[in-house]
């Protein structure tokens, strides 16, 4: 599975041609889905569905899911469906879903308990990028009502064969000790002029952007942190966005599209530039230094579609332009509802 990164041309005009389309949802199902183990049904708000991205491939998705987990010999994991061709695609050892069991992998500092397996247990937004999957857990406070927000994992996975996705481990980490370090939304991208493959995370009232070194081979070099912004209400500031997208424009300026903002039940996504700056004597980028507002977009369902809330996601086709799905919070009846906006999308 995998996701082409496109330069999209004139992609600030792109993205407000959505607008033309924005009163033109499309609805369709996903079909044929076995749900997750411990995945809420109905009006559970607190297991939900919480991500999804469109790859390449017709009616190809991961859409990333919550589990409550509250007993320590419960089997329920956080997830993420596989979906091929609009279908459950019984890939992962003959599921539709990949279980992110945290204890594999215990990132955390001795304050957080490495055995207790029902923590992280909250994909948040996510992101494919070529056949990268960037996830981020965040962990619900006993109550389950709160996040807590000192600590979330991050994750990556190698997707390209759906028989056999492996996490990319030397990647993942964890952040612990600071009250802004939730991920509720994770976008990725790859440069594919400056070699360095790049993240931005929702936390806590701020975003985060960071970056690999410039032609860092897959896991092995860790992320460093090359601009933090803070979020708010004034119409031109980043908000808390539950879903993240990062993309290139043919002049290689780096955009990232963000929504819905976590303040309204309106159905909106904000386009922003990611300015940045060179290394001085070097062809990588070393910083971000603005996170200049460009736009925005409202978007309408086909009658009771899902929100933005339960997951949004933007992808650029081969046509190069954009696509924008929203899925509702569970699977029912072996089926998920979306909704698309673009007229070509399939």
């Amino acid at each position: 599975m995998f996701a082409t990164i496109r330069k999209v041309t004139n992609l600030e005009q792109k993205f407000k041609n959505l607008g033309n389309v924005a009163k033109k949802a499309k609805a369709f199902t996903l079909n044929d889905i076995v749900r997750a183990p411990g995945s809420g049904t109905s009006a559970d708000l607190i297991a939900h569905q919480q991500g999804v991205c469109r790859l390449d491939g017709k009616g190809d998705f991961i859409i990333s899911g919550c589990v409550k987990n509250t007993s320590f010999t419960s089997n329920d994991r956080p997830y993420f469906y596989v979906i091929k061709d609009f279908k459950g695609s019984k890939a992962v050892e003959k599921n539709d879903y990949y279980q992110i069991k945290n204890e594999d992998n215990p990132l955390c500092t001795d304050d957080v308990n490495k055995d207790d397996h029902r923590r992280f247990t909250h994909p948040g937004g996510i992101q494919v990028a070529e056949n990268i999957l960037a996830v981020g857990l965040e962990d619900y406070k006993d109550t389950e009502a709160t996040v807590n927000n000192d600590r979330s994992f991050l994750r990556f996975y190698d997707i390209s064969n759906e028989y056999n996705i492996t996490e990319i481990k030397t990647w993942a980490w964890g952040r612990v000790d600071q009250e802004t370090m939730t991920a509720s939304a994770i976008g990725i991208t790859k440069s594919t002029r400056y070699g360095q493959w790049i993240l931005a995370i929702r936390g806590k009232d701020h975003l985060e952007i960071l970056s690999t070194p410039q032609n860092a081979a897959i896991g092995g070099t860790k992320f460093g942190t090359i601009g933090i912004f803070g979020t708010g209400a004034l119409s031109t500031r980043l908000k808390n966005f539950q879903g993240i997208n990062l993309f290139w424009s043919d002049d290689d300026k780096l955009y990232l599209i963000g929504g819905p903002d976590g303040g309204s039940n309106d159905d909106i996504l904000f386009l922003y530039e990611l300015q940045y700056t060179l290394y001085p004597g070097a062809n990588y980028i070393n910083s971000i230094t603005n996170a200049r507002y460009v736009d925005r977009v409202h978007f309408y369902r086909s009658g009771s579609g899902p929100r933005f809330e339960y997951g949004v996601g933007v992808y650029v086709n081969q046509n190069n332009q954009f696509e924008v799905y929203s899925i509702e919070m569970h699977v029912i009846d072996n089926k998920i509802r979306c909704n698309v906006w673009n007229e070509d999308a399939f």
